[in-house]
């Protein structure tokens, strides 16, 4: 495999962080098209094939590939199941942003004034979509074992962390096949209340089996908020299972 040099981004910039990447040489054109966020191009007059869009369609089936064949030769034991819950688990939305943070991307993106201003460099849906899109970038310019030399130890290190804390479970599968199972009923979840601007949303859902509320959670979209009921529920309906903590999942 391609040897990943990697340097310190305490002060990130773009040659850094190509030094870290690995591309080749010093131009970091397609580099920079991978920062560059679709509001980006709108405020200047950009056509829209030019912000990150395509080469995040491109790596978010390069890191999937790469998350399947990783998990398959790392847990030869695990069934299909198993392995399909762990991948879900490390290509979601928050854990792509925790690695674009990992290698400082925030700093680097190209954002519209709008987005700018609402924190958009912190955002999980900008940071995972610039994520998937430099490593689009980095498979256009390398090679696939190169991503994959990059990926191996983020994954790695990732993964474990999962393991330790069952963040791979799915809350809302596991209190549907328990009541199913214990009580022939199966759950239902409302929305409660939606608050906040477009940018910072926050939802609170209610998890029912038939007309009676079991549990409440919260969460910046209804699918999160769902999530955290259904753990809050599996709590009170499953003997000796720890309650979920904290509530809101943000």
């Amino acid at each position: 495999m391609d040897r990943i040099v990697t340097v310190d981004c305490t002060f990130p910039s773009l040659d850094a962080l190509r030094r870290r990447l690995g591309f080749p040489g010093a131009d970091s054109l397609l580099l920079t098209q991978a920062l560059t966020h679709r509001s980006y191009t709108h405020e200047h007059g950009l056509k829209k094939r030019d912000s990150n869009e395509r080469l995040e369609f491109l790596g978010d089936a390069v890191i999937g590939a790469i998350t399947a064949a990783f998990l398959h030769v790392r847990f030869p034991a695990k069934s299909e199941g198993e392995l399909s819950r762990l991948r879900a688990a490390l290509v979601r939305k928050e854990q792509l942003s925790r690695f674009a943070q990992a290698v400082a991307l925030g700093p680097l993106l190209r954002l519209g004034k709008g987005e700018e201003a609402t924190r958009g460099r912190e955002r999980d849906s900008n940071l995972s979509s610039a994520f998937e899109a430099v490593m689009g970038a980095l498979y256009l310019e390398t090679s696939y074992e190169h991503v994959q030399a990059f990926l191996a130890p983020q994954l790695e290190a990732a993964v474990e962390h999962i393991l330790s804390t069952a963040s791979d479970r799915n809350a809302k599968t596991e209190l549907q096949e328990h009541l199913q199972a214990q009580r022939n009923t199966t759950p239902t979840y409302r929305v409660i209340s939606a608050s906040g601007a477009d940018h910072d949303r926050h939802f609170v859902v209610g998890v029912y089996q038939e007309e009676t509320l079991l549990a409440v959670g919260e969460g910046s979209n209804t699918q999160k908020a769902e999530q955290a009921a259904a753990a809050q529920a599996l709590a009170l309906v499953v003997p000796a299972r720890p309650a979920a903590s904290p509530t809101a999942v943000r």
